[in-house]
């Protein structure tokens, strides 16, 4: 009776995989979410996408939770424009737990057109694995983002162009409230044009904290970035940079003084650029 007794509890106090949480099951690929909920991947996928995406949410107001498991596209082609999680001008979304593995052009993607006013606000990727992709490993575009806890590695080689880890912005029209901390972006090479670790293409009193980055590797004499943060009033901290020993590398490069860099570990050959690092570096 008494081991009977410990069994039902240790069932009950087992966790749950997402899977058998409440969630809709996502069972084949290429998807689309359409409408606002939970949603779980539950098995591995693999996918031949030159062009398209493996998962498009076209809803506001989305969780997506892989819990663990790979979307993986097995194109070698790097002229194409596929995603392995996309939305365009969506709220509310979160993506997390997903391994996003392969030649996609950008891992995932979470777009704007930023000459406008801001469409995607409130939205978190968070706790991913992308390793492959050509062009950006993870791309969010609007305001009130957070990206945190991610592992980024081996982006590069989409033809004739850059190369990017995370790359954040926003509109200049209103708010473009950015968080990018705690993730780790290793082996960013183009071999065609420039490099950069974590880009922000512009950014409002956000912060870059606590973020690792090492191995960012342009074309020759092409120049390298840790971290290119376009915009005012930034705080980057807390971080690890560590490069190639490239003669055109930066560990750190802001627009302007406003934005402050301070508390980061630089292994670079410039350890940074117009940013306010009056308060010290190692």
């Amino acid at each position: 009776m008494r081991i009977t007794s410990l069994l039902l509890a240790a069932v009950v106090l087992a966790p749950m995989s997402a899977a058998a949480e409440n969630c809709t099951p996502i069972s084949s690929l290429p998807a689309t979410i359409g409408t606002p909920g939970k949603y779980c991947l539950v098995a591995n996928h693999t996918v031949n996408l030159n062009a398209g995406n493996a998962i498009t949410i076209a809803s506001n107001d989305v969780t997506l939770d892989c819990d663990g498991h790979a979307i993986k596209n097995t194109s070698t082609a790097n002229n194409g424009s596929s995603a392995g999680i996309h939305a365009n001008s969506r709220n509310g979304i979160t993506v997390k737990n997903c391994r996003v593995m392969g030649g996609f052009t950008n891992g995932i993607d979470l777009f704007q057109i930023n000459s406008g006013a801001n469409t995607s606000y409130y939205s978190t990727i968070q706790d991913n694995y992308i390793a492959g992709p050509f062009l950006h490993g993870i791309r969010a575009y609007g305001s009130a983002l957070e990206i945190t806890g991610n592992r980024v590695y081996d982006i590069g080689g989409q033809a004739g162009t850059y190369a990017i880890g995370i790359r954040v912005g926003g509109s200049a029209n209103g708010f473009r409230l950015h968080v990018v901390r705690g993730n780790y972006v290793a082996g960013t090479n183009s071999p065609f044009s420039a490099a950069y670790g974590i880009f922000s293409d512009n950014s409002l009193v956000s912060a870059f904290l606590d973020n690792g980055i090492v191995g960012t590797s342009p074309a020759a004499g092409k120049p390298a970035y840790g971290m290119y943060i376009k915009g005012q009033h930034n705080r980057l901290a807390d971080n690890h940079i560590v490069g190639v020993g490239a003669p055109n590398e930066v560990g750190i490069h802001a627009d302007d003084a406003t934005s402050s860099c301070f508390d980061n570990y630089l292994r670079v050959t410039l350890n940074t650029r117009n940013c306010d690092a009056g308060l010290g570096n190692y």
